[in-house]
């Protein structure tokens, strides 16, 4: 008892079969054992049915498919290397070449035999892939509806929506150009090195979507499809076929943007091929925008607002909207419109076709009726500071609060002097005036020639100064100024002061004749009576 005999053949023992060796005891069967001794590196073929009071189906086993039906808790580190379902990898603690540390997650498409997942290059740190990616047919996406260029388009042709939405506005053949060939493709997501700079895109993150990279540090793609963030804490909502590719770049969504200033800080909000290629230039919306002012010292944030084709290229530009239009002069502005050129620094052009070429101009730009082709004049300025107004319906200024019934002026249409307002029911405290005071008041009222200080000496003028004319009859506003209506008012009523002595005068004259003749005749008859 308590010890095993040996022997030199073997015997039976109980139910098992003991044999002994030079090297050892064999049992064949089973051994009722509670405990083993030592580090267990002796043992081998040792099948388990339970361990711990847990059965062998609650851990890991390799060569099987493990199915955990039981909650499981880790403490400490778990080092994953590969894909949990195919689909998922942590990826940590992790050392840069510049001995930063950080860890990785990539979730999404794992790949297949065929086609590569979603991926994180080598040598990056502290990325985030939140899923997405996968094999996709692209017969099968949605397709973008390709438009005509807006400055092609007649504004003033009559249309309805539904050509404005359908017939106008897309092309198919142009859809059909774009669409890629048939045919599965993979739509893998990557976190990669920026093959222009080779910098690494630590801390870049894409949440899904299909086919979209990121290779700006800190650049961050929300998802859609095929967007690029190479720039630098650049970053992308979504949409499809974005690119931010500068520093702190920004794509707000839509299709085919580009964010890529020359010094970073660009922004596109949405809209269709759209491009901000100016640092700190901005571009709210619409198609085929361009905000392009920029140069190596910095300057830049030009501005469109929306609209089609429109390029703000000078620095500080702005375009509000509409269609081809152009502001190039540094703080140009086009408000809207159509064809309208800013070319003249702090110049504004707007309308139809208006175009302020010298730096400081305003044209104006009316449109013509609609049965001509585009409906524009070509109206530009002819030299600094200028401004240009073109508007065959006429001109209307109003200076009160009561509108076309208060006080304003007027340049009727095909009129090339001014009207004022001088309706009898627009005026009151109406006063009768003395012709001969007021021409006597005229006559001693100085009146000579002169020139404006701020022009040439050559360019001369006729009339008296407005000092002058208000101490000669009180009227107007203030002693700087002298109405156009006062001038006139008081040249007609010195012109009915002259007709009234005239006609006085010439009375007098007729009087004097008419005795003289009479006189006449009485000596002739007194000379024959002789």
């Amino acid at each position: 008892m308590n010890f095993l005999p040996v022997f030199t053949g073997t015997a039976k023992i109980g139910n098992s079969l003991v044999s002994q060796t030079a090297n050892g005891i064999s049992v064949a069967g089973t051994v009722g054992a509670v405990s083993f001794t030592g580090d267990g590196s002796g043992l081998s073929n040792v099948n388990a049915s339970t361990l711990g009071g847990q059965n062998s189906s609650t851990f890991a086993q390799t060569g099987a498919s493990n199915n955990f039906t039981a909650d499981q808790t880790i403490t400490g580190n778990l080092n994953l290397t590969g894909y949990i379902n195919s689909a998922f990898s942590l990826q940590g603690n992790l050392t840069d070449q510049n001995g930063q540390e950080g860890a990785n997650v990539l979730g999404g498409f794992g790949g297949n035999s065929l086609y590569p997942g979603n991926s994180i290059g080598p040598g990056v740190i502290g990325a985030t892939i939140g899923g997405g990616g996968g094999v996709y047919d692209p017969s099968l996406l949605p397709k973008h509806a390709a438009r005509k260029e807006p400055a092609l388009r007649n504004p003033f042709l009559k249309r309805s929506p539904l050509q404005r939405n359908t017939a106008e506005n897309t092309d198919p053949a142009a859809e059909a150009a774009q669409e890629p060939p048939p045919g599965l493709i993979s739509g893998g997501n990557s976190v990669i090195t920026n093959p222009i700079n080779s910098c690494c895109p630590s801390w870049a993150t894409i949440a899904g979507g299909l086919r979209n990279t990121a290779s700006g540090f800190a650049a961050a793609i929300g998802g859609g499809f095929a967007n690029t963030a190479s720039g630098n804490y650049s970053t992308i909502p979504g949409g499809d076929e974005n690119t931010a590719g500068v520093a702190n770049s920004t794509v707000g969504g839509g299709y085919g943007n580009t964010a890529n200033g020359y010094l970073g800080y660009s922004t596109v909000a949405g809209g269709d091929q759209n491009t901000a290629s100016g640092s700190w230039s901005f571009i709210g919306g619409g198609q085929a925008n361009t905000a392009s002012a920029s140069d190596l010292y910095g300057y830049g944030y030009s501005t469109v607002g929306g609209g089609g084709s429109n390029v703000a290229s000078g620095d500080v530009s702005t375009i509000a909207g509409g269609a081809a239009n152009t502001a190039s002069g540094e703080y140009s502005s086009v408000p809207g419109g159509f064809v309208n050129v800013a070319a003249g620094d702090l110049s504004f052009a707007a309308g139809c076709q208006a175009t302020a070429n010298y730096y400081g101009s305003f044209v104006w730009s009316s449109a013509l009726t609609p049965a001509y082709e585009f409906g524009c004049n070509t109206v530009q300025d002819t030299g600094p500071a200028q401004f240009v107004a073109d508007s065959w319906g006429g001109f209307y200024f109003y200076t009160s609060t009561s509108g076309t019934s208060g006080s304003g002026a007027t340049l009727p249409a095909g009129s090339g002097s001014w009207s004022s307002l001088s309706d009898r029911n627009a005026k009151a405290n109406f006063l009768t005036l003395d012709p001969s005071s007021l021409l006597k008041k005229l006559a001693a009222m100085p009146v000579s020639t002169w020139n404006y200080k701020t022009q040439a000496d050559s360019i001369r003028h006729l009339g008296p100064t407005a000092q002058d004319f208000h101490d000669a009859f009180g009227l107007g506003e203030d002693d700087k100024h002298i109405s156009t209506v006062d001038a006139e008012g008081v040249a007609l009523a010195g012109i009915q002061a002259l007709y009234a002595e005239m006609k006085q005068s010439l009375a007098e004259k007729d009087r004097e004749i008419e005795e003289l003749r009479n006189r006449l005749v009485r000596l002739e008859q007194s000379s024959s009576g002789r």
